[in-house]
């Protein structure tokens, strides 16, 4: 498998897991794809991308959230380091 087959599966897995707990389909910006990209050259497994993601949106107030990762990417890094 070429690693632009890996990064796409990986981000594709993102995009499945954050659309089914923001409530409707997201579309990835270019910024998120930078994040996605950088998560996984670094080895940032996909448990700890999805932890973040759920402990993001257990966090979220009841407005309208943001559906980019924005608020995730922080929270990915900081368990990261914790690994």
């Amino acid at each position: 498998m070429s690693p632009a087959t890996t990064v796409r599966r990986y981000a594709r897995e993102i995009e499945r897991l954050w659309s089914g707990m923001t409530d409707g389909p997201v579309v990835l910006s270019p910024r998120d794809w930078e994040r996605i990209r950088s998560w996984h050259d670094r080895g940032i497994p996909l448990q700890i991308v999805r932890e973040a993601m759920e402990s993001v949106v257990e966090r979220r107030t009841r407005s309208r959230a943001s559906r980019n990762l924005s608020r995730v990417a922080p929270v990915v890094d900081e368990a990261w380091q914790v690994v």
